[in-house]
């Protein structure tokens, strides 16, 4: 009979692709085999030609959920005979293409299971399935299978080898399969890290009074160990940021269910999707005035008006979360700045500090994730705060057409995270935390290392951030180093220009202005860029405008005291001088002005501390005690503003400077006269989108690209779709995140773009 040989490559693994081949062959009552290699997935058939590429056309048309095809093949080889259709054992090869399936959150029909009193299944914390469950986090190997897992060790009992071998079951060839009969053992331990108890359900109903009395528990999830504690008890909430050494940053709720976090928040129908979505993110939405759940809404999220939601995407969770049936935090176990913590003698070591209870269980971590964080504008575009479990690490479509040779782009430092890219595959890292942490490098080159062993990758070009004082770069310095390959560096804000392009698949468009805006970026002059317009051409980009340069004060200190933003803006204010005097005591004044009166060291451009700055004059705040939280609380001031035409602030243009000297002028004078700070909060933002079309109207170009942490702000971005001309087209990350995750992405996509310059 003639032969053929169907090739498919992508997320074609962790997906249940071969049960659903296996099942649509018999069907046609083809014969010959499916398996997994380490370059995809394979199909081998005997047939006439006809029905054979029909098949092919099927599967590729008809993949299973969650899958994703980059590439497939079809070629007629030599014959052979099959007595029937099977599924074959995995063949690793020399060189792994296959892409790694993420983590895949709860499926109805397993929640479904878990509720149901006669199902086997029932409260059983690890149930899965082929449509859901651990994948990336617990690879430990390619192709993926369950000897390659962190499961290799767990027996399948009869009932669920029956399953798995079985046609047509949903287990069929699920490699985390499990049951009470086979159960992945759970276990609690003291503060002390002494042992509690090893039976599931007396430590869900442990975990359950402890969390009801107030106490904190350390839950292993998918990617890391969660704190949980009571989110309707103030007291609870203050003790967890005490041990965590985390006084106001925002903590995620999670819910039994999405209708009792209706009670609490404003849940729109994009929220809703995003909420019951595979990836099952943390999604920011509006918080109400009077929650129904007794939700303590001020003491989760300190002076920001919004709740980050989530419900259980685990079935460890989900058991938990339906014996407790309240919110509940549900924040990453780690000392604040530190990354997850996700190792079994990590936890016993260290969670002690935090947690009354650790609950455990004998699947290991190989990979770190926190969980993603998205939000919404008021116009539903998705706007990506932190890309990780669920999201990451896959990237498709690959948009970079020149590259050859293996590439590794090391990012930058505050949000780290790395890419890898081939001819055939693109993998963008998870976010792996500020890389001013030694924890935070610690985990980086582990998961660097692990997706490097993964896929056999040995980088030939290493790009980097052009800060040579950033980790990220030093790193990349050595491998290049160890590996005898070039180095080459690319411009902070250019990565970020290139990201937003190349994910749009606007690398060869001419004329495109890109705005990138953001907190600190090493520019071309040494100085600090962060306040930028950026001209494409076709074979370059040129920073045309900018933000008109101001005093970086004190180094890196500047970003966590927004009121020295505030005083090197407002230097030449006489009149700020009482606003400003009132923040600092007579001692550290002193010592201010005479630094502001000496020559600059550096300068800066920065959009991000000159939102700081504003947020300080407007009584949001004058030291961040975790990232950006001044300009969040600014944010949150515009978001309460209810009047409909907020004030306008000007801003002059001067041979390629903006002028902001104008518009605080103006700001000052609001506040003279006793404007609400909602309302003039309102109006920076008003003012700033109205100040990017007045650029777009002197350039005469109505491309625009947004990229830089800046762009986070659902105002900012809601009034720039407010007052978007028709002609105008604007360009926003949608797939990765504005802020410095995207870099790496940047990086690659800059070099692909116009090759990056070498050290």
């Amino acid at each position: 009979m003639p032969t053929f040989h169907l090739h498919y490559e992508g997320i074609v693994q962790g997906i249940g692709f071969r049960p659903f081949v296996y099942d649509s062959a018999c069907r046609r009552n083809l014969k010959g085999w499916v398996k997994n290699s380490g370059h995809g997935l394979e199909i081998r058939i005997t047939a006439n030609e006809n029905d054979a590429r029909e098949f092919y056309r099927f599967i590729a048309e008809n993949a299973p959920p969650h899958s994703l095809i980059t590439n497939k093949s079809f070629q007629k080889v030599k014959d052979e005979n099959f007595d029937e259709f099977r599924i074959a054992d995995s063949t690793s090869g020399n060189s792994a293409q296959a892409l790694l399936p993420p983590d895949i959150a709860l499926c109805e029909q397993c929640r479904s299971e878990m509720q149901n009193s006669s199902n086997r299944r029932r409260q059983y914390a690890f149930i899965t399935c082929v449509h859901c469950g651990p994948r990336y986090s617990i690879i430990t190997g390619l192709p993926y299978d369950r000897p390659q897992t962190t499961m290799a060790h767990l027996e399948m009992c009869a009932k669920c080898t029956d399953e798995y071998e079985k046609p047509g079951e949903l287990r069929q060839h699920s490699q985390t399969n499990s049951c009470p009969d086979c159960a992945i053992p759970m276990h609690l331990f003291n503060s002390e890290a002494e042992p509690v108890s090893h039976d599931a359900e007396d430590i869900i109903n442990r975990c359950t009074r402890g969390i009801e009395s107030g106490q904190v528990i350390a839950v292993k999830g998918i990617g890391g160990y969660l704190l949980m504690a009571d989110a309707t008890n103030e007291q609870s909430i203050n003790t967890l940021r005490k041990r965590k050494q985390r006084p106001a940053k925002p903590f995620a709720v999670m819910y039994p269910g999405l209708e009792m976090a209706k009670g609490d928040a404003v849940i729109r129908p994009h929220h809703e999707t995003a909420l019951k979505s595979a990836e099952s993110p943390v999604v920011l939405c509006e918080r109400k005035e009077n929650p129904a759940t007794g939700l303590c809404g001020e003491a989760v999220a300190p002076g920001l008006g919004t709740v980050g939601v989530m419900i259980p995407y685990s079935p460890l969770f989900e058991w938990i979360m339906a014996n407790i049936q309240r919110p509940v935090i549900a924040t990453s176990a780690n000392l604040s700045g530190s990354p997850i913590v996700y190792k079994d003698d990590q936890a016993l070591k260290y969670l002690g500090n935090f947690a009354d209870y650790i609950l455990t269980f004998d699947r290991d971590i190989v990979i770190p994730q926190d969980d993603s964080v998205v939000q919404f504008s008021s116009r539903d575009l998705r706007i990506i705060l932190r890309r990780s479990r669920g999201l990451a690490p896959n990237y498709h479509p690959h948009p970079f057409k020149k590259i050859r040779k293996p590439v590794l782009a090391a990012g930058a430092d505050l949000k780290g995270a790395f890419a890898l890219a081939d001819k055939q595959k693109l993998i963008v890292s998870q976010f792996l935390g500020n890389q001013e942490s030694y924890d935070s490098q610690v985990a980086f080159q582990h998961t660097l290392h692990h997706i490097q062993n993964l896929y056999s990758f040995k980088p030939e070009k290493i790009l980097a951030d052009a800060h040579p004082e950033y980790f990220s770069r030093a790193m990349a310095e050595k491998i290049a180093e160890n590996e005898k390959v070039e180095l080459l560096t690319v411009q902070h804000h250019k990565a970020h220009f290139a990201a937003v392009l190349a994910e749009h698949g606007l690398q060869e468009s001419e004329e495109i202005l890109g705005f990138i805006w953001d907190g600190t970026g090493y520019g071309d002059d040494g100085q600090i860029w962060g306040g930028e317009v950026f001209l494409k051409s076709k074979k370059s980009f040129r920073r045309i405008m900018h933000m008109r340069y101001f005093s970086h004060l004190s180094g890196n200190k500047m970003s966590l005291e927004p009121r020295l933003s505030a005083l090197s803006l407002l230097r030449d204010f006489s009149e700020a001088e009482t606003l400003l005097r009132r923040h600092f005591n007579e001692k550290v004044w002193n010592y201010y002005q005479k630094l502001a009166d000496s020559p600059p060291e550096l300068s800066t451009s920065s959009m991000g501390r000159f939102l700081d700055g504003i947020g300080c004059l407007l009584g949001a705040g004058t030291h961040n005690t975790y990232e950006a939280e001044v300009a969040m609380k600014l944010e949150t001031m515009a978001r309460g503003c209810n009047g409909k035409n907020p004030p306008y602030y000007e801003f002059q243009f001067e041979n390629g400077v903006i002028n902001w000297k104008p518009f605080l002028s103006g700001v000052l004078y609001d506040l003279k006269n006793g404007k609400h700070p909602h309302e003039i909060a309102a109006g920076v933002f008003h003012s700033l989108a109205s100040m990017v079309y007045k650029i777009s109207d002197v350039t005469g170009l109505k491309r625009l690209a947004f990229s830089g942490g800046v762009f986070q702000n659902a105002v900012l971005v809601n009034e720039l779709i407010k007052q978007k001309p028709d002609r105008v087209e604007l360009i926003f990350h949608t797939r990765l995140s504005p802020n410095d995750e995207n870099i790496p992405f940047g990086q690659l996509a800059y070099d692909d773009m116009f090759n990056a310059g070498k050290i």
